[in-house]
């Protein structure tokens, strides 16, 4: 058993065997467990043919410290997602799409690293003015990798999905205001974001989709560039769970209703 209590705040851990997340039943609740498929996520896959693994990732759904749950914001959603290590196909183990509408200086999302190093692809599409135009061109890309500890805020208006790129699983905690998961029918059609993530000769690359019409190059981003974009300010030293708990005005504002 990895005990992660120190770094999320919480009681958590991994439980190595079975390589699931697991939490002190006694002290705290979460709403749901979902088991993400690869039919699930296939809309977003480079390779749609793949049936290997069936199960691609894990997520847990609002879970809270009962002695927490009074006070907790009702609209707030703290989840913790596994994400293994793995390829599928030549494609590194990846998460569902996300999105939310953009709200000037609003995020959509705050991120912190549990266990492992996680990458993230944000992706912003240029405004279509013509209703006849169905062609998708890309306004903004950009990577990132978060290390353990850290916190990052993902900027409203972007599609983004999390690639973990290593060869240790990767553990990490989401605040979301609102369900986020993509409505695959806006990216289906061109095979989901316009970069994948590839192993190829034993190291990692970006590679691009080539159903977008107009595409630009991707820019490696900082942890606190991103924070900036929204006027977060991470407290290094106190894990999201417990900033939540200890500011929660602010994450009401921070965060896109």
């Amino acid at each position: 058993m990895v005990t992660l209590a120190s770094i999320a705040g919480i009681p958590i851990g991994l439980d190595e065997d079975s390589t699931q997340v697991v939490y002190d039943v006694e002290n705290m609740v979460c709403g749901s467990t979902k088991h993400i498929s690869l039919r699930d996520i296939s809309p977003a896959l480079l390779n749609k043919a793949l049936r290997y693994p069936e199960s691609v990732y894990a997520h847990h759904c609002n879970m809270v410290m009962k002695q927490d749950a009074d006070k907790w914001p009702e609209k707030f959603n703290y989840e913790i997602i596994y994400l293994p290590a793995g390829l599928l196909g030549i494609e590194y183990i990846k998460t569902h799409i996300f999105y939310t509408a953009w709200q000037s200086a609003k995020a959509a999302a705050v991120i912190q690293v549990i266990l492992g190093v996680l990458t993230v692809i944000l992706q912003k599409n240029k405004s279509n003015l013509d209703p006849y135009d169905i062609e998708l061109s890309v306004e903004d890309a950009c990577i990132m990798e978060i290390a353990q500890g850290e916190k990052v805020t993902i900027p409203s208006g972007y599609y983004y999905t999390f690639v973990n790129t290593h060869e240790a699983p990767v553990v990490f905690a989401r605040l979301v205001a609102s369900e986020q998961a993509l409505d695959y029918q806006t990216l289906q059609r061109v095979n989901g974001l316009a970069y994948y993530l590839i192993a190829k000769n034993a190291r990692q690359e970006l590679v691009t989709n080539p159903r977008y019409r107009s595409l630009v190059e991707v820019k490696q981003i900082s942890v606190d560039e991103l924070n900036t974009t929204v006027g977060y300010r991470a407290n290094s030293k106190v894990p999201l769970y417990q900033e939540v708990c200890n500011n929660r005005k602010v994450f009401e504002v921070l965060l896109v209703a």
